[in-house]
């Protein structure tokens, strides 16, 4: 007789307070690790802001360059038109764009060219902004790898004292009344009565879940199968190496003209950027690989009827060459998801 067919509902199911805590100090941990990763994807946006401002192909400079483009359309017109009147009119908007332009290229210095930095109110010079990013980045990752390994722990302890405590085949003396209402052989009763209660605690964990995606009785669990759920619960702490990626093309791209500005600060500027990359890339490698194994946790456990099988980690050491390759690791871990998705993808819809 199938424990799933056996209907409990209505019993108190005696809850352990002590369980019950420890799946509340993981929440706990869960809720410390995003409220880091929620700072992170701040600064990021605003980094990414930055990047976008600082462009030579922007608004800005477009808006400059067609300013400039009219002042010499202006210029020209007011050589070949003869009227005293008309004359005044263009001179009268070649003023005035003078200013408009004028205005555009003071907004620009003192917006773009100077980062603000929120709350603190201080500011730096665009051409920084990979180090500042940079150094930033790599102390929330910082930050966050801890966390993420606080919270794979505390989740290993809060599954582990669940399938300690309701182990199937044993149930507390104060069930005996209890159980015996309920039709069928009695141990695959009070094996239901514990697997309710695991998955009660399991549940308790899941509620508190936002970046992870537990799988659940009561949900179709349809984003975990979609193409875009999968990518970014795979993928999903990369996030700040492509950001990051984007301001060090973006300095790169400027490189020459910095060479005929200062030629040292744009060599010591352009070397610690890349030595930023390669340290983001190396901590998102491994926030990424804590955050899979999260979810492995959640996905074993829901799977095995709500009971704990420990997960070995393995973590081999990286050759030379290996890191070497640390900055364009993301893009290939990347680049292989979105290749097996795809092929999944085709795959399911051709078996339809």
């Amino acid at each position: 007789m199938s424990t799933d067919k056996i209907d409990i509902k209505g019993l108190d199911l005696k809850i352990d307070q002590g369980v019950h805590t420890l799946c509340e100090e993981y929440n706990s941990s869960s809720g410390s690790t995003r409220s880091v990763l929620y700072f992170l994807l701040l600064i990021n946006v605003l980094s990414l802001i930055a990047v976008i401002n600082s462009h030579r192909n922007n608004w800005t400079n477009n808006r400059l360059d067609s300013l400039y483009n009219e002042i010499q359309d202006l210029y020209t017109q007011k050589q070949s038109v003869r009227d005293s009147n008309e004359r005044r009119k263009i001179e009268d908007r070649l003023i005035l764009t003078k200013r408009v332009r004028e205005y555009n290229i003071k907004n620009k210095i003192e917006k773009y060219q100077n980062v603000q930095v929120p709350i603190l109110g201080n500011s730096f010079d665009i051409n920084n902004l990979g180090i500042v990013s940079g150094i930033t980045f790599i102390i929330l990752l910082v930050i966050l790898r801890f966390t993420l390994t606080r919270e794979k722990n505390n989740l290993r302890i809060a599954l582990e004292s669940i399938s300690e405590r309701y182990i199937d085949g044993t149930i507390e003396k104060e069930f005996a009344d209890d159980y015996k209402r309920f039709s069928g052989n009695t141990t695959e009763v009070i094996n239901q009565i514990n697997k309710t209660r695991r998955k009660h605690h399991y549940n308790f964990l899941s509620m508190n879940e936002i970046f992870n995606l537990p799988l659940l009785e009561v949900s179709d669990n349809a984003l975990q199968n979609t193409f875009f759920g999968r990518l970014v619960n795979r993928n999903l702490f990369y996030f700040p190496y492509f950001i990051y990626l984007a301001i060090f093309v973006n300095d790169l791209s400027t490189v020459k003209s910095g060479m005929e500005t200062s030629p040292w600060h744009t060599l010591i500027s352009t070397t610690i950027s890349y030595l930023c990359l390669w340290v983001i890339s190396y901590l998102c490698k491994y926030c990424n690989l804590q955050k899979r194994i999260v979810n492995s946790l959640f996905t074993i456990f829901y799977s095995s009827d709500y009971k704990y099988h420990k997960i070995e980690e393995k973590f081999k050491r990286d050759r030379i060459v290996e890191r070497l390759l640390y900055p364009f690791y993301p893009l290939y871990k990347v680049a292989v998801s979105i290749v097996h998705l795809l092929g999944k993808k085709k795959a399911d819809a051709s078996n339809i």
